[in-house]
């Protein structure tokens, strides 16, 4: 059985999406297919195959839609079996590098158009898949956790456990609390940090409190799409906005704090800081607390409601993936 895929690529304008339609130099219309090379997973193939035939690096959505089909085709001259797996890419726009032994032009079509043009029967079912999973958000999703410190974003994910979640690591130079374990926490020094963030292995990164680095792993992400897994992952109010607008597929969720609350809260966190760092810290809070008019959802999380919080968040998780 000779190993294949097919990666079906769009963009999606006005809530629109348009397929990527390509003719080979033979004059046949499809779209990025490929071999499995040894040694490699059907998602690094598709990953692999849309460098090199589009120079698609940065991609707003990678959807693995756990699906293969199996076929006969002639291979010089003799009949062999073929199993294709299929993937979807979102692009930001139109725009791509097309390599001349790959296609030798190419259109990006509404569906119907793009359907009509498409050579193989088998991609025509395909592109019809895509279209249905795109058309009704039918896909994994990445949760953001965001809110100012001391609205129990940890303490919330925790209580989330399933297996259909993908809690990436994020890479901090801040030192371990007392009792806390590694897990999603990458601990390093801040040359460690700033050397993944000049080699480009970071999504995004920033400095909290003018002392402690955070940041987030392409791989980590990437391995969840792979996976076709929702990510849970707790960032700042930049990260998040940063996410926003480099997935389509992200998702925000403030956690907030009741006005009440927040200066017994940071007292309680922060129990060794000096009243001056006191007071900072709960301007801070107060001033992250606006990006809720931004989040696309909001929870807040009480004193002592922990558990409603977290029943908040199920339901929309459940609500987004229904």
């Amino acid at each position: 059985m000779i190993k294949k895929i097919a990666v079906i690529v769009y963009f999606v304008k006005k809530g629109i999406p348009y397929f990527f339609v390509g003719k080979r130099p033979n004059g046949v219309y499809q779209y990025v297919t490929g071999h499995v090379e040894q040694g490699e997973t059907e998602p690094e193939a598709a990953r692999r195959e849309l460098v090199e035939e589009l120079g698609a690096k940065e991609l707003r959505n990678f959807l693995n839609l756990k699906t293969s089909f199996n076929f006969k085709a002639k291979y010089d001259k003799q009949e062999k079996d073929y199993e294709e797996e299929i993937f979807a890419a979102e692009i930001t726009d139109g725009k791509v590098q097309l390599e001349a032994k790959e296609f030798k032009s190419c259109k990006f079509h509404k569906f119907d158009e793009a359907k009509e043009s498409l050579y193989f029967d088998s991609h025509k079912r395909y592109l019809t898949i895509v279209n249905q999973k795109i058309l009704n958000r039918n896909y994994p999703k990445i949760f953001i956790i965001v809110g100012p410190a001391g609205a129990g974003k940890g303490s919330i994910l925790q209580k989330i456990t399933s297996p259909e979640f993908y809690w990436p690591s994020t890479v901090t130079t801040r030192e371990r609390r007392p009792g806390e374990k590694e897990a999603h926490r990458f601990f390093v020094k801040e040359a460690e940090f700033l050397k993944m963030k000049n080699s480009g292995e970071l999504i995004e990164s920033c400095k909290v409190h003018r002392r402690d680095w955070y940041g987030s792993l392409y791989s980590e992400i990437n391995d969840a799409a792979n996976k076709a897994q929702n990510v849970l992952i707790e960032l700042d109010i930049n990260g998040a906005k940063f996410y926003k607008k480099r997935f389509s597929n992200a998702i925000t969720i403030f956690i907030k704090i009741p006005n009440d609350e927040i200066k017994t809260r940071m007292i309680k966190r922060n129990p060794r800081e000096s009243l001056d760092e006191i007071e900072r810290r709960i301007q801070t809070a107060k001033q992250e607390q606006l990006y809720a008019k931004e989040a696309d959802c909001v929870i807040e999380n009480k004193w002592d409601h922990l558990q409603d919080a977290v029943e908040e968040l199920r339901k929309i998780i459940l609500k987004e993936n229904c």
